[in-house]
């Protein structure tokens, strides 16, 4: 007899799940980008907006941007920020999705949560500068040192602290690193966590979670990156430079919640890289405050920063 499991049908079209909504992440109040994880396959370049449709009491609006990360995650760009309460987020009938096919209208509930009152908490806010010889850091309220024993600070992967004073502001503090270690100079991250028992001079104790811990990069022939022009300009700036990248480097661009929208490598020996910036779809990036960090060709990478988009 025959072997059927041998025979192929040619005509036969295998159709892959129509695109359709399954969760719109949480978001606070204020917030106007839009998370939504779908079935289906997404187009590389998003769907058009037109197509994503925002109600709540019978008022409605739509995306001005759309972005996938991935097959399965859409961003969306909201013309104004969201109020507190629940809405419900549609995507169109007859939407393409990232095969060519044509999907049936769906429905989720997005659910926007109020603004949190901010709590005064004493935190590490950021590294001012660092070298093979100090860090600077700033603090979210006055640190009172006296509480600070040298030998509770843990230097990762390796160092010590030898001292500290106040630098600039009364939030600001420099630290002394052990000379006798040699911070490696073709660059590397470094981590300073601080004991729980620090506190600030108003009595508060230094925050967890990662409230007591900072990292930087050292790499003592890397200058320290800049993007310019600051802000960014969607309609008078013809570019956005990055300014010290080491050749073979990379730029990589997120969102401020780390999703990547771009990967841009260095291959000018001068150090500099050009950026026009742009969603994967080719429209201008949306006014708003952006991550950009230097991967380096051995893997490592520097402090994260930020570039701001204005009209």
């Amino acid at each position: 007899g025959l072997d059927s499991s041998r025979w192929s049908d040619p005509f036969v079209v295998v159709r892959s799940q129509p695109l359709e909504l399954i969760t719109a992440d949480t978001l606070t109040a204020g917030d106007r980008i839009l998370r939504l994880t779908v079935g289906g396959i997404l187009p590389p370049h998003g769907i058009d907006p037109s197509s994503l449709r925002i109600e709540r009491d019978n008022v409605r609006w739509h995306a001005e941007y759309t972005a996938s990360v991935g097959t399965r995650r859409l961003l969306a760009w909201l013309g104004r920020p969201l109020d507190e309460g629940l809405y419900r987020v549609s995507l169109a009938a007859g939407t393409v999705d990232g095969v060519g096919n044509r999907s049936p209208a769906s429905l989720v509930n997005l659910y926007v949560r109020p603004q949190q009152a901010q709590v005064s908490q004493f935190y590490v806010e950021r590294v001012v500068a660092s070298s093979d010889t100090a860090v600077t850091v700033r603090f979210s309220q006055e640190p009172e040192l006296s509480s600070l024993a040298l030998d509770s600070i843990l230097i990762e992967p390796y160092g010590a602290i030898v001292g500290y004073l106040k630098r600039g502001d009364a939030q600001t503090v420099e630290f002394k690193l052990d000379r006798r270690f040699r911070y490696d100079a073709r660059g590397m991250v470094f981590t300073m966590t601080l004991p729980h028992t620090f506190r600030s001079t108003v009595g508060n104790l230094i925050a967890g979670n990662g409230g007591n811990v900072v990292g930087w990069y050292y790499a003592a022939n890397v200058l320290q990156t800049q993007a310019f022009p600051q802000p960014w300009s969607r309609s008078r700036d013809p570019e956005l430079h990055f300014s010290n990248v080491p050749l073979g480097a990379t730029v990589v661009i997120s969102l401020l919640d780390g999703i990547e929208l771009a990967q841009l490598e260095a291959v000018d020996p001068t150090g500099g890289v050009r950026w026009l910036p742009r969603l994967p779809d080719g429209r201008l990036l949306p006014e708003g405050i952006y991550l950009y960090r230097i991967r380096m060709p051995d893997g490592t990478e520097p402090v994260v920063q930020k570039f701001v988009v204005v009209p």
